[in-house]
């Protein structure tokens, strides 16, 4: 296969991901390849629609307060790209919302944690009774 220097995955790699991964990431090497090679086999459209999204998403917050059901925010909280604070924020502005920090991860919580993530999910629907 042709190494990507220039390529999605390649920018994906130099310039998002020191922002995505906790430094407490053992596998960093391993999944920064994983999140890379996504990158660079999604289709440019795709990609630049995902892009805008990104970029161009507006303040969700004064539109969250209206909702009443349950619901759990998981953060990385080695998450640099979306620090922990804003999913605390996210949180605390519903109506039933509770917010797990997962130790040790960033932004892809569950490709980095999945067992924490899982464990995290599982308490919070038994305690729901989801």
């Amino acid at each position: 296969e042709k190494e990507d220097r220039c390529g999605r995955g390649e920018m994906v790699r130099q310039d998002l991901l020191p922002a995505y991964f906790s430094g407490q990431q053992e596998a960093g090497a391993a999944m920064a390849h994983y999140v890379a090679q996504m990158a660079k086999e999604t289709p440019q459209a795709d990609f630049a629609a995902q892009t805008q999204l990104a970029i161009g998403r507006p303040d969700y917050l004064a539109r969250t307060a209206g909702i009443r059901a349950p619901a759990l925010v998981l953060n990385g909280s080695g998450d640099r790209a979306t620090p922990p604070d804003r999913g605390r924020e996210l949180a605390e502005s519903l109506a039933n919302g509770e917010c797990r920090d997962i130790g040790g991860a960033g932004h892809f919580a569950l490709l980095e944690h999945p067992k924490k993530c899982a464990r995290a999910i599982a308490d919070w629907t038994k305690r729901e009774s989801l």
